[in-house]
């Protein structure tokens, strides 16, 4: 009798976990009717001729601020990550300067579009250029979401625009949960559900589901053609370095509060991790080779929840126009225990059926590992200010920046002020050679207070001017005593007047003086000044040298206090002298 009751029970239950998911997979039907449009292979090398208006303004740039683009994903736009930028700028301040991206006026094309190739290429040449007028190096790093990252793809290859983002110009991309592999809700009739319920909840979250865009977006891989009339993403130019990072929510089954197991969804809710982290080998086009990488970072960001927090989040969820139906179907759902393996099997099969479909849509909707919420996740900000340091040491050599604050006739060249507060007399009658200047005709003067290591003595040969600060553009104006000289030869090996390192700091070469020795290599002395208020930071090496180790892969530096470890960093600028 017991048994009888419990086989009753067990049907019963059986028979709600089916309705419960089917009541969603069931509306795949009337979804199969929709048509979808046929996408025309991209124009070769086809020019950007429809800019979005909403692109940010290129302007202009600060020369050591590095310019810093982010692309947005589906239907989204470019202002959207600007909370990204601000964490961002948080982490890392005094080292970008952002500008944003926008295709919004093409949000329904495939990535290889011209609207938003083309565009793109255009509009990263264009900072490319600002930024080296303003005496930067012009390359740019890229952050972006979803298919972001592939239309920067696209964006440097020769098929796809007229002037495409070359190795020299694209410094590093770090993408955000990037399609690299497509998503199993890309030309699939689960997909037209599931794209059909995040609608009601965000309209911008996917592009439409008759469009070119999601049709595209099918899984696909060097093996798994798209279809017809879909273009593969080409590899990046070798060299470039590439960041990846994905979103992925766990499921921690729970019973009364007690944890059982965790189900590991593998996704953002949209991309999978496998997808997001998928750039090599698998994602290029047939044929092609997988491109040499000088950086490649990879960062999984996992976020945990309970099914007890998800039934409370469910519940007091309120997004859009999601139907209380929806919810409460998701809601019986996720409280069977016996959905689970389904969900399991369809995770390793990587063929999301009405039961994991569900879990991914409950992911979407709430979980801070989603699709949306990666954009903002302070786990993952951190795996992109983490792949942008990577970058950032990743670039071989610093740029070599000539600062030519004077002429020889001794007048101020354009740009720069003279600041007439004076160090005082300063003593040029045993003056050598600047160990900074590239041009002959700038000496070192004494005393070591004045800082007088980079100073033109002027034609009449009672005043010098002198560059104190390599950080501004002003130089000082002192007295000088006794009989000098107004020439000499420049130095044969200059020394860099200020570096700064790839996290944006400043440090300005030692002239002399007593400075402390570093605990951690004794033997050590100091050769730049790096403090930033009252704490002490210096640039350390060997006494034979001047505390800078040139390298093919890059300048580097050992930088700390008079206490604790010392750092390495490159150098991504160094600042010399010149006249003009």
């Amino acid at each position: 009798m017991e048994d009888s009751r419990n086989r009753k029970a067990d049907a019963m239950s059986s028979n709600a976990l089916l309705r419960s998911t089917r009541r969603i997979a069931a509306v795949v039907v009337w979804f199969l009717a929709a048509t979808t449009l046929i996408a025309a292979p991209a124009e070769a090398g086809a020019p950007c001729d429809h800019p979005s208006q909403a692109a940010e303004e290129v302007a202009t740039f600060a020369a050591d601020r590095h310019p810093l683009v982010f692309v947005h994903g589906w239907t989204g736009k470019g202002k959207e990550l600007q909370r990204s930028w601000d964490a961002i700028n948080a982490r890392m301040p005094k080292t970008f300067q952002a500008r944003f991206f926008d295709y919004s006026n093409a949000n329904t094309e495939w990535a290889a579009s011209p609207r938003v190739a083309s565009c793109l290429a255009a509009y990263l040449r264009a900072v490319s250029k600002a930024h080296h007028d303003a005496g930067g190096d012009g390359r740019v790093f890229v952050v972006a979401h979803s298919m972001g990252g592939l239309a920067t793809r696209f964006a440097t290859s020769q098929a796809y625009t007229d002037h495409p983002a070359t190795a020299d110009l694209l410094a590093g991309l770090t993408t955000i949960d990037t399609p690299h592999l497509g998503s199993p809700f890309g030309n699939t009739p689960e997909g037209a559900v599931w794209q059909w319920i995040n609608e009601l909840k965000d309209p911008d979250l996917l592009p439409d589901r008759n469009s070119d865009a999601l049709r595209c977006l099918a899984p696909h891989n060097r093996t798994t053609s798209l279809p017809s009339g879909c273009d593969l993403p080409p590899y990046l130019p070798s060299g470039v370095p590439l960041g990846q990072i994905s979103g992925d929510n766990v499921v921690r089954r729970t019973l009364f509060g007690m944890p059982l197991y965790d189900i590991d969804l593998r996704s953002d809710g949209v991309v999978g991790v496998d997808s997001a982290t998928g750039y090599l080998p698998q994602s290029g086009p047939p044929g092609a080779s997988a491109p040499r990488m000088s950086n490649a970072y990879v960062q999984d960001v996992s976020c945990t929840v309970t099914t007890d927090e998800t039934m409370s989040l469910l519940r007091s969820f309120r997004g859009g126009n999601v139907p209380a139906a929806i919810i409460q179907a998701e809601l019986q759902a996720i409280s069977f225990l016996s959905n689970d393996s389904a969900v399991l099997d369809q995770i390793n099969n990587g063929q999301p059926g009405p039961q994991l479909s569900v879990m991914l849509l409950v992911a979407t909707l709430v979980y801070p590992c989603s699709h949306g919420a990666m954009r903002y996740n302070p786990d993952s900000i951190d795996a992109v200010v983490q792949s942008l340091r990577d970058q950032l040491r990743s670039t071989p050599q610093p740029k070599i920046t000539v600062l030519r604050p004077f002429d020889r006739a001794g007048k101020l060249a354009a740009g720069w002020a003279l600041d007439d507060r004076t160090t005082g007399t300063i003593d040029c009658r045993f003056a050598s050679p600047s160990p900074s200047a590239v041009d002959p005709g700038i000496q070192e003067c004494a005393p070591v207070a004045a800082e007088a290591d980079s100073c033109l003595i002027t034609p009449q040969a009672t005043t010098a001017f002198c560059l104190e600060n390599p950080f501004a553009p002003t130089i000082v104006r002192n007295a000088i005593t006794g009989q000098t000289h107004t020439d000499s030869p420049a130095t044969e090996f200059p020394v860099p007047i200020g570096i700064i390192l790839d996290d944006g700091t400043t440090c300005r070469r030692r002239i002399g003086g007593s400075w402390p020795t570093t605990d951690a290599k004794p033997d050590y002395v100091g050769y730049y000044n790096c403090s930033q208020g009252a704490k002490f930071r210096a640039v350390w090496g060997p006494p034979d040298g001047n505390g800078i180790t040139k390298t093919e892969s890059g300048w580097i530096v050992e930088t700390g206090g008079e206490h604790g470890s010392l750092t390495t960093h490159k150098i991504t600028e160094a600042l010399f002298v010149g006249v003009a």
